[in-house]
């Protein structure tokens, strides 16, 4: 029997929208304010079941309690006089991902990257509020499309979520059953393991992530038997052997996500998100100038060495203000560091006109003969004066030591920014200023990285300000070596941001990496003494 036009509530149902095993979705109106909404009601064949009927009062509040634009927003809950409970949520327009990878296949990198990093958003959102989602796959994302043609991804389906909010410790599970879709499920959470925290989640959203990418999934076992042994037995099958045009440090980043010790894995949705960030901003289309990000505003005037076409606009920047990047070294191996040069032919000088004109310039050089004649009589009068007088006894006092030069951290020469030190560098000793690797998401050469340091050592004299600092910054390497970010690490605790900023660009202009088969996101620690 149709459930269109009956009443549940102050909801008049319109349509139905989707099913499932547990649950109908439809479009309803509310009955007085007219808004059309997105109508969950328990199916009802499961309507006697208490745990079901527990799981779905609890996304209720569980969702009521998330405040995020990509989590699903829940509006209404209750139970009817006919004792049918419902959930009124926010109505959407647009598809699932599980849709829209099965009817168009992988997604481009960069929409692929933008889709994960919602999904974080909204997880953040989830695991600030005590609740862990538990069933993330591409089926409970929806590709919300706005009024102007946006697409906003959404988080779907707390039903299986665990909460940890208000000291609520229990988990609502069924007997005899595991709760989510074994494909996602961490493995600590598909052996079983009830007390699974956020970085489930981060698993099932890197093989989300895998899949947007591939069109598939890491294993390829059809039944949860033989999923649990190729889990036990074997690593996922790598990215690389469906897309091997991917970066590696993407590569990488999902490979740590897919980590079966969760201890291997990101520990935070904002981690994930900053190496996705880092990589989507060396996605950026090559035309668009190249940003050195930082997580606090930072002043948008050019450094030196800034490009010509970069120089009068602020690159585009995901979360932070941008400072521009230099020009790349030419084949020379020459930074450019000045306007580029003008080519445009100089018009010729019109003729000089004759009659007014000549008598006004003769005027002038008559004028210009007796000021000087004038001045070499002033002169001679005073030198005269000055032999006829006796010579002053003159105290020449001690000459007085010029006060130390202020240190720029951001300094506004060019020419004085790449002129190396004359003073060697010292030794790595406690307390020296110095810069090492800590952290590779990628597959970049080792050796060539601690090159890089030892040539950006000396430019971090200008990055001293009195004060002892330990900085942690950041930078993207191209296949090819060359560097288009770098930046004070947008997660992890900086240090002072104007020294990091400093670190950053000393380790970018001591690029490229001499090393062109590398490609990654590396995170380096520096010491910069007082």
């Amino acid at each position: 029997m149709s459930a269109v036009g009956r009443r549940i509530d102050r909801y008049v149902i319109e349509a139905e929208l989707d099913a499932g095993g547990f649950g109908q979705v439809f479009r309803a109106r509310h009955g007085v304010t007219g808004r059309a909404v997105a109508l969950k009601l328990l199916h009802p064949s499961r309507e006697a079941s208490l745990d079901v009927v527990e799981r779905f009062l609890r996304e209720a509040r569980i969702l009521s309690a998330i405040s995020s634009p990509h989590v699903v927003q829940v509006l209404d809950a209750g139970i009817s006089d006919d004792r049918k409970i419902f959930l009124a949520m926010e109505l959407l327009e647009g598809e699932s991902l599980a849709k829209r990878i099965q009817r168009a296949g992988p997604l481009p990198m960069r929409d692929a990257i933008t889709v994960a990093r919602q999904m974080l958003a909204g997880l953040s959102a989830a695991h600030a509020a005590g609740v862990v989602h538990r069933d993330l796959k591409p089926g409970n994302v929806f590709l919300a499309r706005g009024h102007d043609g946006s697409e906003t991804a959404k988080v779907l389906d707390f039903g299986i979520s665990k909460s940890r909010a208000r000291g609520d410790e229990s988990v609502i599970t069924m007997t005899g059953a595991v709760l989510g879709t074994p494909h996602y499920m961490a493995p600590e959470q598909l052996h079983g393991a009830r007390d699974v925290d956020g970085r489930a989640d981060l698993y099932a959203l890197a093989v989300c992530l895998y899949e947007m990418l591939s069109g598939r999934l890491p294993y390829s076992a059809t039944t949860i038997d033989g999923l649990i042994a190729q889990r036990l037995s074997e690593p996922p099958t790598p990215l690389a052997t469906h897309a091997p045009h991917l970066p590696r440090a993407l590569l990488t980043i999902i490979d740590r996500g897919l980590a079966r010790d969760p201890d291997a894995r990101f520990r935070t949705p904002a981690e994930l998100d900053a190496a996705l960030t880092t990589l989507e901003m060396a996605a950026l289309p090559p035309t668009t100038p190249p940003a050195m990000l930082a997580p606090s505003p930072v002043s948008t005037r050019p450094i030196p060495g800034a490009s010509p076409y970069a120089s009068h606009r602020p690159a585009p920047s995901i979360g932070a203000s941008a400072v521009m990047m230099p020009s790349p070294i030419s084949a020379s191996g020459a930074r450019s560091v000045g306007p580029a040069p003008s080519h445009a032919i100089a018009a010729p000088a019109a003729p000089a006109r004759n009659g007014l004109l000549l008598v006004m310039l003769g005027g002038a050089l008559v004028v210009i003969v007796l000021l000087v004649l004038a001045l070499a009589g002033v002169t001679a009068a005073f030198v005269w004066s000055r032999s006829s007088a006796p010579a002053p006894v003159v105290v020449t006092p001690a000459p007085t030591p010029a006060p130390p030069a202020a240190v720029d951290p951001i300094p506004e020469d060019p020419a004085r920014w790449n002129v190396p030190t004359a003073t060697p560098t010292p030794a790595p000793v406690a307390g020296a200023t110095r810069v090492w690797v800590d952290d590779v998401l990628g597959d970049v050469d080792g050796a060539a990285l601690d090159r890089l340091a030892a040539r950006a050592t000396p430019a971090l004299e200008r990055c001293r300000s009195g004060q002892a600092q330990d900085v942690v910054v950041q930078i993207f390497v191209n296949r090819g070596g060359d560097i288009p970010i770098a930046q004070a690490h947008p997660v992890r605790p900086h240090g002072d941001g104007s020294t990091a900023r400093c670190v950053a660009r000393a380790l970018r202009d001591a690029g490229p990496l001499d090393h062109e088969d590398s490609d990654g996101i590396v995170t380096f620690a520096a010491h910069v003494a007082p």
